[in-house]
């Protein structure tokens, strides 16, 4: 379910290492007009390398609906995800502005005229509609194949926060869906709560018992309502949040919790946090907060190991071979 308003923030990040030559793609393109074969030609796409190969993953995902729901990286890994899929490439928008909230504005990030679509509404913490935000994804090369991504301001969203549509809510209508992929953590260690904040407050500078127990609880809710029935993925939470000085001990106690409860209940964990630590930021990430493609791309092919065990495809025996297909 969607709701049409417009988005109260329309945020831009600087670009990534290869901004000089984004720029003169840039420059290039007025001779697109006139030349698009040359066009297409200097566009150069990287193709995504890991374990998994284009169509080993085509494999194991054609003909299933996929859920996202997550945080901003989960929603860049969610635009990532989809360009693989769709091309063997690495995510690279056209201007050159990888980072825009909104992504490309439709394709190849998801289905267009789904720009401004939001799944709830603003329930206490964050009005920008782009943390309200919800898009989907269908593909050309790909038989009945979709993917979904809600973007989620805490693990759980229950009638008990907010009489709008809900995560529980959410979770009847997910009937119908084959792998959830899940992550939410950095979101639950902020200092913005309403009121009480429902246990977590400040937890990623001052994480307590309370902190530490509400996350379980907001973690087993979400694996008994979005997992049942379901093949269902926990991707770790990376370094290092909003301070990388003191919330990455307690980011790693959040994955700790949240490795625990999915192990429990029969579902997959992929870490990512041993990826880099907070010295790393400046290479790995854009802002220090989200990361360059490749490593939205090596995140997914973590999530889609994991995924495999349950899903049982046999798309990946002998293993990757790591391109675009």
């Amino acid at each position: 379910k969607t709701l049409n308003r417009p988005a109260s923030i329309f945020h831009r990040y600087r670009a990534g290492p290869d901004r000089a030559g984004r720029l003169a793609a840039t420059m290039w393109r007025p001779l697109c007009v006139v030349a698009a074969a040359a066009c297409l030609a200097t566009a150069s796409a990287k193709k995504a390398e890991g374990d998994i190969s284009q169509e080993q993953a085509k494999c194991m995902l054609e003909g299933k609906k996929i859920a996202m729901i997550g945080d901003s990286n989960t929603r860049f890994q969610f635009f990532t995800l989809n360009v693989f899929l769709e091309t063997g490439d690495l995510r690279e928008v056209d201007d050159g502005d990888d980072y825009d909230k909104w992504g490309a504005g439709g394709k190849p990030d998801y289905n267009d005229g789904e720009k401004n679509k939001y799944w709830t509404d603003y329930w206490g913490r964050s009005k920008d509609g782009t943390h309200l935000m919800a898009m989907g994804n269908d593909f050309k090369n790909l038989k009945n194949t979709h993917t979904h991504f809600w973007f989620a301001q805490t693990t759980w969203l229950g009638p008990d926060d907010t009489k709008a549509y809900n995560m529980e809510d959410l979770a009847k209508d997910l009937k119908g869906y084959d792998l959830v992929i899940g992550s939410s953590h950095w979101w639950d260690m902020k200092d913005d709560w309403p009121k009480e904040g429902r246990g977590y407050g400040d937890c990623g500078e001052s994480m307590t018992t309370r902190c530490e127990e509400t996350y379980e609880e907001d973690v087993e809710t979400f694996a008994e309502e979005m997992c049942k029935g379901k093949a269902c993925v926990w991707r770790s939470g990376s370094c290092c949040g909003d301070n990388k000085d003191k919330w990455p001990p307690n980011i790693a106690k959040f994955n700790a919790i949240a490795k625990d409860v999915m192990k429990k209940t029969g579902n997959g964990y992929a870490e990512v946090f041993d990826m880099w630590g907070k010295n790393d930021l400046g290479k790995k990430t854009v802002d220090g907060t989200h990361p360059y493609p490749q490593y939205y791309h090596e995140w997914n092919m973590r999530v889609l190991k994991e995924a495999e065990k349950q899903l049982r495809t046999g798309c990946l025996d002998g293993g990757g071979g790591g391109g675009g297909g």
